[in-house]
């Protein structure tokens, strides 16, 4: 009788076994993740946040940093231009930037998965905002190519303004590529979720991915 029930107990184990793996593994798949970070770190997309367990801290470091490098970069660019521009301007041109954005689509595909760690391929149209950045600008020029302003600091000043109210344009009305661009990025198991091996650094190439900087 004991031998029986000593039995029927390894018998119990072993059938469980399989049972007691699933619970401890990620429900999300690294492809699922990839899609739900890039979503975030793209669009600003928090909605499937909760369901990889991202932190806070996570959070608001790829989000803060989004936007800040964004904007100071922006900033950068109209002072080393010689270019006038109010924060608010520097707002509207990021809302507008973000809308852009959101007009990408994005899939995702596991390439290789090794014990915690997995490459997984994110294939993303974008939007060449280099190329909007461009006609807005030469579109502001040829604007003024025959002003008769004698002032070149009231010159500037409202090139600048034609020129903002431009870019704001052309990320507004911006459509994506129809072909996508692609990257490779390692996500690793994190507290039982799968997540970017290095969230700022994918955040950053996620940004560049889906306009078309990659």
């Amino acid at each position: 009788m004991k031998n029986l029930k000593k039995n029927l107990i390894i018998l119990m184990i072993i059938f469980m076994f399989p049972t007691l793996l699933v619970g401890c593994k990620t429900k999300v798949t690294p492809a699922e993740s990839a899609k739900i970070w890039f979503d975030f770190g793209v669009k600003g997309d928090k909605s499937g946040l909760s369901t990889i367990g991202a932190t806070e801290d996570e959070v608001s470091t790829l989000k803060d940093l989004q936007e800040s490098t964004y904007k100071k970069e922006l900033k950068n660019g109209f002072e080393i231009s010689g270019l006038k521009i109010e924060d608010a301007q520097v707002d509207q041109i990021f809302k507008a930037y973000m809308e852009a954005l959101n007009k990408v689509s994005v899939t995702t595909e596991v390439v290789s998965e090794k014990g915690e760690s997995s490459e997984v391929k994110i294939s993303s149209t974008y939007i060449n905002s280099v190329a909007l950045s461009e006609k807005a600008g030469t579109d502001a020029v040829n604007e003024f190519k025959n002003s008769t302003i004698t002032n070149q600091e009231e010159l500037t000043n409202k090139m600048s303004e034609v020129f903002i109210n431009n870019l704001i344009k052309e990320f507004k009305n911006a459509v994506p590529s129809d072909s996508p661009k692609e990257l490779t990025s390692t996500f690793v198991i994190k507290e039982k979720m799968w997540v970017p091996e290095n969230e700022v650094e994918f955040g950053e190439a996620a940004a560049k991915l889906a306009t078309g900087q990659e």
